[in-house]
């Protein structure tokens, strides 16, 4: 987050600027993004087979997602997000990377 004031002083073409830059905080540590984990090759495989879908029928995820832009993920790749529930406990989610 970036902040500035800029005050024009009394004389002509002299200005003063405060800038104050906020630190980059880490967006996965935050309480409301859930748990993202990439799935091994054997889990993909396995996901498909006992759900019968193939990878275009999951829904997708961008690369450019804050919550998994850390990892190192590629197209086509799935991702497992674990939100918590106040009903079940936890959820489970599935989603498939795309540019």
């Amino acid at each position: 987050m970036r902040w500035s004031r800029v005050r024009i002083s009394s004389r002509p073409f002299i200005f003063t600027k405060v800038v104050k830059i906020a630190k980059k905080k880490d967006e996965t540590k935050h309480f409301l993004v859930p748990k993202h984990v990439k799935l091994t090759e054997k889990e993909r495989n396995q996901l498909l087979d006992d759900y019968k879908v193939r990878l275009e029928d999951l829904p997708r995820i961008s690369m450019k997602d804050p919550a998994i832009n850390h990892m190192d993920l590629t197209p086509e790749d799935i991702i497992r997000v674990v939100r918590k529930s106040q009903t079940s406990g936890e959820a489970v989610f599935y989603r498939r990377i795309v540019k």
